[in-house]
């Protein structure tokens, strides 16, 4: 079937647009033209007359069958730093030569029946979540999803990408955003915390290397009988003792082997950061979670004192931008968008956002924001989940007032704001989800352009080339499980019951970690 472009970020002020389909990057020029292409190393697609071998490749070998009156040939699944490779392991001897002859004689017989080597179950493909820039478009920073990996590419001005690093975080990335001097990624995960890590990674914590410096060990997340307070929490504190006595090598994760810090931590799932300054240029990091709260944190290195909160959502914040440094937008699964004075944690005013929404769908009783995206001129642009529209205010005069709805042929998935030059109006991006399964021509998906002209106007002179990414399947399931998620984040009676259960406080053997406040 057909798959949407899910991200679009802008590449700087030049009008360079990165876009994510499934697991793929493409960039284009100025001018619509594809620039270059990248695609995730665990879908990537064997060409059989290169002669390259399976693990170069990243495929998925299937097991030989066994001789007769033989035991069955094993195979395991290694995970490495470049992506997720399938490696033949053989449980008898024989030469790693012979192995491999065995492996790409199996490779053609199963080509030569139109099967793909490297496919994934559905479930599992490595989809992009999040694609986010520096403020000066030299590097892209990439999330995906099922292998919670967060990979960062240099970018030469023009639209070619180079792949720096790849570094997979102990939880799955929600959000992140970069520090005002380019230097830092702040990830957020759906387990409450926040993750400092170096945009260029020089160094990596292997086993015998020494510490780069600079590096601090996650704080322990135990406790010990000076910091319990009662007795019944001494008893249950000497009852854990005795059952690690009893088990002397429990289970334990491993951590990330590269540079990496905990800043924040939430005791409930976050759902969004950012960050600001003040007026004399002082770092903070704003984060939303899904109890309704936006926490204001002073930036590095003082991330763990938490400056205010800007409170009055009832219902989970989902998303967050500032169209102006000193203002904050959030929205969520409220029928408003608040306007805070972020620094002091007052709100400004409320604007409606559920009457705009029945513009577009006239039976719609509630919203779930799912994207925020704010230009320097005061434009935010905002997208709720399954709306065929993108919905275009403007903040001027202290507050914020709804323009248009900027509609398109399927449920919006991800906006970007190019800024006017004096050759061209701004032009906003819009990736968006048709919902068919048909895989014809005509199904195929575009990036629809509006430009702005006093009003905006959907572009009839200009698209961006098509790409061709067939090679990758999917099921329709599968990409709703990854692109409308957002609605599952209202409360219920079971307030993580919709959630993924690996990633969710409830459902994990760890608790939230001891830097939450």
């Amino acid at each position: 079937m057909s798959l949407p472009y899910q991200c679009v970020t802008t590449l700087g002020q030049d009008g360079i647009v990165a876009s994510a389909r499934g697991t793929a990057i493409f960039t284009f020029s100025p001018k619509g033209i594809l620039v270059s292409s990248w695609e995730h190393p665990a879908t990537q697609h064997k060409n059989t007359t290169t002669g390259d071998s399976p693990a170069e490749d990243n495929v998925e070998q299937a097991a030989e069958e066994p001789e007769e009156g033989s035991s069955p040939t094993k195979r395991r699944k290694v995970e490495t730093v470049t992506g997720v490779e399938a490696v033949a392991a053989s449980s008898g001897e024989g030469s790693e030569q012979q192995a491999q002859v065995e492996v790409q004689g199996e490779e053609q017989k199963r080509t030569k029946k139109g099967r793909h080597l490297n496919k994934l179950s559905p479930a599992d493909q490595p989809h992009i979540n999040l694609l986010r820039t520096t403020s000066n478009g030299s590097h892209l920073i990439v999330v995906t999803g099922t292998d919670k990996a967060v990979w960062v590419f240099e970018h030469d001005g023009e639209g070619k990408l180079t792949e720096l690093s790849q570094r997979c975080m102990p939880k799955r990335p929600c959000d992140l955003a970069v520090t005002s001097d380019d230097k830092t990624i702040l990830v957020a995960d759906k387990f409450g915390d926040v993750y400092s890590l170096p945009l260029i990674q020089t160094e990596e914590l292997v086993e015998g290397a020494a510490t780069p410096k600079g590096y601090q060990p996650m704080p322990s997340k135990g406790a010990d009988n000076l910091t319990v307070h009662t007795q019944r929490n001494l008893k249950a504190l000497i009852d854990q003792e005795r059952q690690r006595q009893s088990n002397p090598q429990p289970k334990t994760k491993e951590a990330p082997k590269f540079v990496h810090e905990l800043l924040i931590g939430h005791v409930s799932m976050l759902t969004a950061i950012a960050v600001g300054a003040s007026a004399n240029g002082k770092p903070y990091i704003l984060t939303a979670d899904r109890d309704e709260h936006i926490r204001v944190s002073r930036g590095i290195p003082q991330a763990h004192v938490i400056e205010n909160f800007c409170l009055g959502h009832k219902s989970f914040v989902n998303a967050l931008c500032l169209p102006r440094p000193d203002v904050l937008v959030s929205g969520g699964g409220d029928d408003e968008l608040y306007v805070w004075d972020w620094l002091n944690g007052t709100l400004k005013g409320k604007t409606d956002l559920l009457g705009p929404v029945k513009q577009v769908v006239p039976e719609a009783t509630k919203v779930a924001v799912s994207r925020l995206v704010s230009s320097q001129d005061g434009w935010v642009m905002v997208i709720c989940e399954r709306v065929r529209a993108v919905f275009a205010f403007l903040f001027s005069n202290e507050k914020l007032t709804f323009v248009e709805a900027l509609k398109v042929p399927g449920n919006a998935l991800d906006v970007a704001i190019i800024p006017a030059t004096e050759k061209r109006p701004s032009r906003v991006v819009i990736g968006f989800d048709n919902e068919t399964e048909s895989t014809s021509s005509a199904a195929e998906p575009q990036l629809a352009v509006f430009e702005e002209r006093g009003e905006f106007w959907e572009s009839i002179d200009f698209e961006y080339q098509d790409t061709d990414i067939s090679k990758i399947e999917c099921t329709r399931a599968s990409l709703d499980n990854v692109f409308y998620a957002v609605e599952n984040l209202r409360k219920t009676e079971n307030p993580y019951g919709d959630d993924d259960g690996e990633d969710t406080p409830a459902a994990d053997s760890e608790g939230p970690s001891s830097a939450a406040n």
